[in-house]
């Protein structure tokens, strides 16, 4: 039982990476932007005129539709491998990709027979043997472009699900899942190569908050493993290009909070928000991993923080974005060490939007009708999800570098179990879930 419920621990804070655009919106405080124009205007599809809306008319221009392929399930897992898209059904032997050069699906069915598909990174699948821990890791390595597999084998016994880590993957070494255990292991599917992360040990804990990014992987506070009363203010990270682990300077700022939010950019990690003893917190710090040092994040203004929704964080190259349920987005520019807040359109999304980041960290927001491009410089664009995805939850989402890549996902079917019903105490019918094996591949 207890195995259990430390194997089902999640990061608190995991890392995305893509980006999107098109009609622009006021912001507030309007003024004028570096094209030429002034924040402004409608809505819709419609651009704005003046510099702003150059900037969304150049930010996408086609989008191509992603036939449906070989892999419809629930279960389904998928990624992007840097030219192509890697799905799999994790419930059966089956695997396939997507090349969108040619715009043709490849299927790996029956190439693995017994074996099932756990995990993806480097352009190759993992398919492994079923088992549970401390059973011996070992199968098949399925390369996305050809199909052709060859054996792997774990050096040690290690933790059946790993973690992705750029394109590599974290398994562990004990039985805690690898967010929440130190004895790592590091696996490159592309070269076979199994490496120890080494370096000094962190005090024991459980629900840190996790941050990946390109080159690390951060770790921070969470509560003492054996006695879960008392909350940790430290942490360690991992450099990817060492593949050493050290431990976090003291002087964070950050002091006692509870789950604050976390995003990479670079070598750099922002911690953001959290709770304290004295409710919600809208400061945090900004850790450095080349000269190993944190910076301190100033507390969002009374004046900009109105509730305590704040839902998310992203760090870019120049800002860094907080933003909430009601469409606020509060930007901190880190040179200046400003706030500023922008409203968007109530058309933005009206449930807890998908995100992820293009190559600069800026925000791309997937609603319920429509995805949208902050560029805290320039403003606010979107446009209209194509008709097809509208409705669809647990869509998969990617970056390309020319576009956003949306695939599968799962729709609400026919419910049942109520039509008859006729009590005094409520009806929860059940729910028929349908899922789906196409997208779209929206470019700029």
């Amino acid at each position: 039982m207890v195995d259990s419920l430390r194997r089902t621990l999640l990061p608190i804070a995991l890392i995305a990476s893509a980006g999107l655009a098109l009609a622009c919106h006021r912001t507030p405080s309007g003024g004028e932007h570096p094209d030429g124009g002034q924040a402004g205007g409608g809505g819709g599809d419609q651009a704005a005129d003046g510099g702003e809306g150059r900037f969304c008319r150049r930010a996408w221009s086609k989008s191509a539709a992603i036939p449906e392929g070989p892999i419809v399930s629930k279960d389904s897992g998928a990624a992007w491998t840097g030219d192509r898209l890697l799905v799999w059904d994790s419930s059966r032997e089956h695997a396939a990709s997507y090349d969108p050069g040619t715009r043709r699906w490849t299927s790996f069915e029956d190439r693995f027979p017994g074996k099932r598909v756990r995990a993806a990174a480097g352009g190759q699948l993992l398919v492994v043997i079923e088992g549970q821990y401390p059973a011996p890791l070992s199968g098949l390595l399925v390369d996305a472009r050809s199909g052709e597999t060859r054996p792997f084998a774990a050096p040690r016994k290690v933790l059946l699900e790993p973690m992705r880590f750029g394109e590599a993957l974290l398994f562990s070494g004990d039985s805690w899942a690898p967010s929440q255990s130190e004895d790592l292991l590091r696996f490159e599917p592309a070269t076979d190569r199994w490496t120890e992360i080494e370096g000094p040990l962190p005090q024991a804990r459980i629900q840190p908050t996790v941050v990946i990014g390109e080159r690390l992987l951060l770790r921070w506070g969470g509560q003492d493993r054996q006695d879960q009363q008392i909350q940790l203010v430290d942490g360690s990270v991992i450099d990817v290009q060492t593949m050493r682990r050290r431990l976090l300077p003291q002087e964070s700022g950050l002091g006692s909070r509870r789950y604050p939010m976390g995003s990479a950019h670079g070598t750099r990690v922002a911690l953001w928000g959290g709770s304290g003893d004295q409710g919600q917190l809208r400061d945090g710090a900004i850790y450095e991993l080349e000269s190993d040092r944190w910076q301190p994040i100033p507390a969002l203004p009374e004046d900009l923080a109105s509730g305590d929704d704040w839902r998310g964080v992203v760090l870019g190259e120049t800002h860094m974005l907080v933003w909430d349920l009601q469409r606020r987005i509060a930007s901190y520019e880190l040179a200046s060490g400003r706030w500023s807040l922008t409203v968007l359109p109530e058309s933005a999304w009206t449930h807890l939007p998908g995100l992820i980041r293009d190559e600069s960290g800026r925000a791309i927001f997937i609603g319920d009708e429509r995805y949208g491009l902050f560029d805290p410089v320039r403003g606010w664009c979107d446009r209209a999800l194509p008709r097809e995805a509208v409705g669809r939850f647990s869509l998969f989402r990617a970056w390309t570098g020319e576009g956003l890549l949306l695939w599968g996902g799962i729709t609400n079917g026919r419910s049942g179990g109520c039509e008859n019903h006729t009590g005094p105490q409520g009806c929860d019918p059940w729910m028929e879930h349908n899922a789906h094996g196409d997208g779209w591949l929206l470019e700029r």
